[in-house]
């Protein structure tokens, strides 16, 4: 499964994103799967110490993302 938020309003900080996240990603993810991996790129707001704290809190089991990676699956939308 893929999501993606978009906006054109303007940027997102990490304690905003965690909130969309504790929103959506924790009562959906364990419905996909009830080991599911989150996958992000190495957005700042995705590498911020405040989201890697929150993942650590709710024992969100996280992907490692190479920098530069050709894997995005949004890079061209």
């Amino acid at each position: 499964m893929v999501w993606a938020g978009f906006s054109s309003t303007g940027s997102q900080d990490a304690p905003a994103y965690c909130l969309v996240l504790e929103d959506y990603l924790l009562p959906y993810g364990p419905l996909v799967d009830e080991k599911y991996i989150f996958q992000q790129d190495n957005a700042s707001i995705h590498n911020a110490t405040y989201t890697r704290e929150w993942f650590k809190q709710w024992q969100v089991n996280v992907m490692k993302w190479p920098a530069r990676s050709d894997m995005n699956s949004t890079e061209n939308i």
